[in-house]
C-alpha cells in the first residue's frame, strides 16, 4: 500500500467521536445585476457591505481550543513554551489539545501533558495515525494539522494554532484573541499576508479556523504549507487582526533577535508571535519583565 493510498483511507474514515455536522453556509458568487447601476444603489451596496446580514453564515463551534501540534525535535522548544506561558498567568477557563508523533515516547509525551496542565484548565493529547518517512516542513506540519482538525471537526470545536515557535506575549492572550474572535462575525481570524513571488494571499497558520475546515483541506497536497493551500478557501473568510504578528523570515533563517530593544520590531497591540525557533524571544521578554518588575538592572538588557 503506497503512502497516500495509506493517507486516503485514514482521511476517507469515520472520526472517533460520531457526531451529525451543521451544514455550513458558505457564501454563494452573487448574481448578475439585471438592472442599471446607479450612484445612488451604488452607495446603498458599500453601506450594505459592511452589515452583519451581509456576512456569511455559519456555526460557531462548542468552545474555542489552542492546539498544539509538535514533532520529537520541538521538545525543547515545546516545554520552554509551555513554561513561559505558565510564568504570564497561564490560560485557565481553557482546553488545550497537544497533537504527538505516532512514534514519541511515552514519556516524552507525558512530560508535555504536564507541562501544559501547569496553564490550561483541561488538556487532551492525541497522536497522529502512524508517521511518515519524512516529518519536516510542511509535510510534518500538514499531517499534524490535519489530524487536529479531524478531531477538532469531530467535537465542533473552534481552535487555534500555536506552534512550537508561536509565542504570546503577555497575560491575557487567550481571553483577547477568544474576544475579537467571537466579535468578528467570520469563520476565521489571522494575519492577512499579501501575495509575494510565488505565494498567494494567505492567512499565516498560526491563527484561528472554525471546525468546518477539515473538510476543506486538500488531503492530497501534503507536500504544500496547510495556510497556502487552504488560501483561497479562507481569505475571503478571514478577519485580519494585529493581535497575531508575524515575522517569518526565510526558509532556514528565521528571524534573529538579540537585544531587548529588538522586540520593539514587534506591534505593540500583537499578543501572539511567529516566528522565534531559537527561543531568543522568550527570553528577551522574561528579562523584560523582569525589569519592569524591577528585579534586574536595565544596564544588562
Amino acid at each position: 500500500m503506497t503512502l497516500f493510498s495509506r493517507l486516503a483511507r485514514w482521511f476517507e474514515a469515520p472520526a472517533v467521536v460520531e457526531m451529525t455536522a451543521t451544514p455550513i453556509e458558505w457564501p454563494k458568487a452573487p448574481a448578475p445585476a439585471l438592472f442599471p447601476v446607479t450612484p445612488d444603489l451604488t452607495a446603498r451596496a458599500v453601506a450594505e457591505r459592511t452589515a452583519p446580514l451581509r456576512r456569511p453564515k455559519f456555526q460557531p463551534g462548542n468552545k474555542l481550543v489552542v492546539a498544539i501540534p509538535y514533532c520529537a525535535g520541538d521538545l525543547g522548544q515545546v516545554c520552554n513554551l509551555l513554561r513561559w506561558m505558565s510564568e504570564i498567568g497561564g490560560a485557565k477557563g481553557y482546553t488545550v489539545l497537544l497533537c504527538a508523533p505516532a512514534g514519541l515516547e511515552d514519556a516524552e509525551a507525558d512530560h508535555v501533558h504536564a507541562l501544559a496542565e501547569d496553564v490550561f484548565s483541561s488538556v487532551q493529547t492525541i497522536r497522529t495515525s502512524f508517521d511518515l518517512p519524512k516529518e519536516g516542513w510542511p509535510i510534518g506540519t500538514c499531517w499534524s494539522f490535519l489530524h487536529i482538525a479531524r478531531h477538532c471537526n469531530a467535537a465542533q470545536w473552534d481552535f487555534l494554532i500555536v506552534e512550537p515557535d508561536c509565542v504570546p506575549l503577555r497575560s491575557g492572550w487567550m481571553r483577547e484573541i477568544e474576544e475579537e474572535y467571537r466579535d468578528c462575525g467570520l469563520p476565521y481570524m489571522g494575519k492577512i499576508e499579501p501575495a509575494a513571488q510565488g505565494y498567494p494571499a494567505h492567512v499565516a497558520g498560526n491563527a484561528v479556523y472554525h471546525w468546518g475546515v477539515f473538510d476543506q483541506f486538500p488531503v492530497g497536497h501534503l507536500d504544500q504549507a496547510w495556510d497556502i493551500g487552504l488560501a483561497s478557501h479562507m481569505v475571503p473568510l478571514a478577519h485580519h487582526t494585529d493581535l497575531i504578528a508575524q515575522e517569518w523570515g526565510k526558509p532556514g533563517q528565521p528571524p534573529v533577535f538579540t537585544s531587548v530593544q529588538d522586540l520593539e520590531r514587534i506591534p505593540k497591540q500583537a499578543v501572539l508571535f511567529h516566528r522565534s525557533k531559537d527561543g531568543k524571544v522568550i527570553e528577551l521578554l522574561r528579562k523584560r519583565m523582569q525589569w519592569e518588575e524591577g528585579r534586574e538592572s536595565p544596564d544588562l538588557l
